[in-house]
């Protein structure tokens, strides 16, 4: 298509020059003979149309002199055979210029159903859409032509970024497996002062067949509370209390190594009581020293540990329930690590024995 309309030569406007110049070859002789009585009618040897106005100028020039009004009206009939004249001489070069030729009315005839057949094809209204067609099948072949360039040059940036990728992927993984046996080993001293005497962690690293947005390594975490037990995916062998110890023993290492401004604990301390609890509370306690650690626990063995201390509380109005968080003075802080101890009644011993966890970890 796009050949076909590149040879076609297409310029804006030529059909309608065309068209017009078909009907000037068509009637040459109608267009002759209306040429030769118009200049008849102004030349005649006796009353032609220029002559006889020539000869009225003249007749009233010489009267000018016995009617003023006369003199203007020969200026004006000059004027006109001005131009009779001038429209005589250029009929004169017009018939002279026309002429009858079958070629260039085949020409044009052949011309004309080149184009026509073209606006058919196309369905549109003229040359200047043509135009336009043609110029986009142009861009369509330029880019087809330039396929091959533009799929080496992806495929280059293509073989460069996954280069790229797998260097940073195998950085990754170096960097993994050089802080594996260290992580292991501070997770199974930490889980041991939270009450699991014999732990057993490891962080089990596998290639991958293809990247992915962590890495080009499949991990695992595998378990085992208890001496010679076989280690086993945490989500399968790690009871709550324990899944409690472990999140707490992951997140005081990445508080260690990442400059994170907050960690919130929410009920971290799931499943555990008595001595875990409180060594949980050692471990939050140390992390709130470099760190804003906010948890939020039932256990008076966590809650006597932090610097503060917000009740979380609702209350219900006609249109709905509000809750509030406000922080205690110390008295009623006593009152509600008593609480925790004692329940819903708290007894002296209790309020007491408040008293002294607070002193004990201020």
């Amino acid at each position: 298509q796009y050949d076909q309309l590149d040879a076609a030569g297409l310029q804006e406007g030529e059909a309608e020059e065309l068209e017009a110049e078909l009907r000037q070859l068509t009637h040459v002789e109608d267009i002759q003979t209306a040429f030769v009585s118009v200049l008849q009618a102004l030349q005649a040897d006796e009353g032609g149309a220029i002559e006889s106005v020539e000869q009225s100028s003249d007749a009233l020039n010489r009267v000018a002199s016995y009617q003023s009004d006369a003199s203007e009206l020969g200026e004006r009939l000059h004027s006109v055979y001005i131009e009779l004249d001038d429209i005589r001489s250029e009929i004169e070069r017009l018939s002279e210029q026309l002429e009858y030729d079958p070629k260039r009315q085949q020409y044009v005839e052949n011309r004309l159903d080149t184009l026509n057949t073209l606006l058919q094809k196309h369905h549109v209204e003229n040359e200047t859409q043509l135009i336009l067609l043609k110029q986009q099948f142009e861009q369509q072949l330029n880019e087809i032509s330039g396929f091959d360039d533009d799929i080496r040059r992806l495929e280059s940036a293509l073989q460069q970024s996954r280069s790229a990728l797998d260097h940073a992927a195998a950085a990754l993984s170096k960097t993994r497996c050089e802080v594996v046996p260290l992580m292991e080993q501070q997770l199974e001293q930490q889980l041991r002062l939270l009450g699991i005497p014999h732990p057993q962690f490891k962080a089990q690293i596998q290639p991958t067949t293809s990247p992915t947005a962590t890495g080009q390594d499949d991990i695992r975490f595998l378990f085992a509370a208890n001496k010679n037990q076989q280690l086993r995916d945490v989500s399968q062998v790690a009871s709550g209390g324990e899944v409690s110890r472990l999140m707490l023993c992951i997140k005081a290492m990445l508080a260690d190594s990442q400059a994170l401004p907050t960690l919130i604990f929410d009920e971290i301390d799931t499943g555990v009581s008595g001595e875990v609890a409180d060594a949980m509370g050692d471990i939050m306690q140390r992390m709130g020293s470099g760190i804003q650690v906010l948890a939020i626990t039932h256990l008076p063995q966590i809650a006597v540990k932090g610097g503060a201390h917000y009740l979380v509380y609702k209350t219900d109005t006609e249109q709905r329930t509000e809750s509030h968080i406000r922080r205690l003075n110390d008295a009623e802080r006593v009152d509600h690590i008593a609480q925790m101890l004692s329940g819903s009644v708290v007894t002296e011993a209790a309020r007491k024995n408040a008293q002294e966890l607070l002193q004990h970890n201020s």
